[in-house]
Formats: structure tokens, C-alpha cells, sequence
């Protein structure tokens, strides 16, 4: 069964499952990573050209997507959901440079309409910074989340458990269309 946000039509949450099941995430965190870590996009294509199995094609597909500036598995799985949602293909790690010369960069951005972050949670509990609480960190990302918004219209942010139930595509869709941006 479909549903709607803003007259766009948004997969069910058994449609999403099925679809998060596929290999193309995988191929794509994959891949983003090992271009992030210096192999070519030439080396990995002669790489998979050698391949004549089952799941070639969908490998192929991710590398024309693959893209260094993800900077982790969950930002890569995102920009999957994305991408197999058919959404506007986002800007990668854009630099924000406040007032206070503060330099800020979010996961994605689609103009001066909405900037999104895949939060892992990490921050807030394994990379404290020495000295840092937990209350410190959180303060410091709603005050970060706050400067942003002085450069963006909104920003959406989303975690592990809206890429596993499917709730990322129809959040961003609603934002999206708030924004101005054709879906």
C-alpha cells in the first residue's frame, strides 16, 4: 500500500524493507569507501569488469553513484535509500562558514533549502572530546544545528533506525517538499 507526502507517492514499510535488502548499499558503502581511501574509479572499474558473476550489474551501478565524500557506511546507506527513492541528488560535505569562524559541514544539501545529517550517535557518546559530556556535545550539535539554519531554510536529520524501518525517504520527501524542492 502507498501513501502520499505532498501529492509524491512514498513506498510502505514492507516495500522499503525489501528494497534496504538489495546489495546496492552495500556495493555503494563499499565503494564510496575505497574511493575515499585512494583507489581509482579506473581501478575499481577494471576490477569489476574481471567479475562474471551474479551482482556484477548492480556493483556497476553503485560505482557510477560511488562518491568519496560519504564519509561513512550509514551517510553511504542513506544516499542509497536516496537514490533508489529517485530524489534530487544531494551536495556531498557542503562547507558553511559562520560568523564566529566556525566552519560547519553537513552530510548533504540541496541548495539554500535544506541541509540533512545521518546522525550514528557516535558523537554523543564515543567521540567525546576530552573534557566533553554528553551534555556538552549535544549542546554544541543544537548549536551547530541552529547556525546552519542562519545558511538553510531546515535540516533534517535522521539515525540508524529510520534507515532500517524505512522512515528516512518519506521524512526527507516531507522536507523536501516544504522546502521548494521538486521530488
Amino acid at each position: 500500500m502507498k501513501s502520499t507526502a505532498c501529492s509524491y507517492p512514498t513506498s510502505s514499510a514492507p516495500r522499503s524493507t525489501s528494497q534496504r535488502a538489495k546489495p546496492f548499499p552495500k556495493a555503494l558503502a563499499a565503494l564510496d569507501s575505497a574511493l575515499r581511501l585512494g583507489a581509482s574509479r579506473e581501478a575499481l572499474q577494471n576490477e569489476i569488469d574481471k567479475r562474471r558473476r551474479a551482482g556484477v550489474a548492480v556493483v556497476r551501478i553503485a560505482l557510477r553513484h560511488a562518491d568519496p565524500l560519504s564519509a561513512n557506511p550509514g551517510e553511504s546507506w542513506s544516499r542509497a535509500q536516496m537514490i533508489e527513492a529517485k530524489l534530487p541528488s544531494p551536495v556531498l560535505q557542503r562547507r558553511f562558514d559562520f560568523v564566529d569562524g566556525t566552519i560547519a559541514y553537513t552530510d548533504y544539501c540541496w541548495g539554500d533549502s535544506l541541509a540533512a545529517e545521518f546522525d550514528g550517535l557516535r558523537k554523543y557518546w564515543r567521540d567525546l572530546k576530552p573534557g566533553q559530556n554528553v551534555e556538552d556535545a549535544v549542546v554544541a550539535e543544537k548549536i551547530r544545528e541552529d547556525r546552519l539554519r542562519d545558511h538553510v531554510g531546515d535540516v533534517a536529520r535522521w539515525i540508524y533506525d529510520d534507515l532500517r524501518s524505512g522512515a528516512m525517504i518519506p521524512m526527507l520527501r516531507r522536507r523536501m517538499c516544504r522546502a521548494g524542492i521538486e521530488t
